[in-house]
């Protein structure tokens, strides 16, 4: 994405969401005022459940954002409860925004490793040096949606930390 650029916010929820872009997600703050923004972020937070996230700015860079793993499971819920549009966005292996007169063509891979598993439902990978890998992901497994939440695995832990909850679930669910 270059400055100049001029998208809808539908188009900048998918680089957001698959490619974890700071640059769209600084896009849509600058809709309104940074301070604004950033309280309208924290108030729906604690709307939909998450009272230990904190946010300092729109990407999830800043070392002072907080969140915890039972503000992600809440958030997790929601969306599967409330907003299966954002999951499915978050599904895609990857997307293409074509080019338009506001904008030219991007493509966009998506960063979760379970993007491609047929149980996928959706999910958002993190990383920042403070927080390490961080993972939220929905699977469904024996007919039931799971959520698996992962903090702090080191590069490219995420994955193997999941598939190992995953792992668990299967043989609690056998059993």
């Amino acid at each position: 994405m270059k400055e100049g650029e001029h998208f809808t916010v539908r188009e900048l929820l998918k680089p957001l969401l698959l490619a974890s872009s700071n640059v769209a997600a600084e896009a849509l703050l600058s809709t309104i005022d940074r301070a604004h923004f950033l309280e309208l972020m924290s108030n729906y937070s604690w709307e939909i459940g998450m009272p230990s996230t904190f946010f300092a700015d729109p990407s999830g860079v800043s070392p002072r954002n907080v969140a915890s793993a039972h503000d992600l499971f809440a958030l997790a819920t929601y969306l599967y409860t409330s907003r299966p549009d954002i999951l499915e966005i978050t599904r895609s292996v990857g997307t293409e925004i074509a080019t338009t007169t506001e904008h030219g063509s991007h493509a966009f891979p998506s960063t979760h490793p379970f993007a491609s598993d047929p149980r996928f439902i959706g999910g958002k990978t993190g990383r920042t040096p403070e927080a390490g890998d961080t993972m939220l992901t929905i699977l469904r497994i024996d007919n039931q949606a799971v959520a698996i939440v992962v903090l702090g695995s080191r590069y490219e832990g995420r994955a193997a930390d999941t598939r190992l909850l995953i792992s668990k679930v299967e043989n609690i669910l056998k059993n």
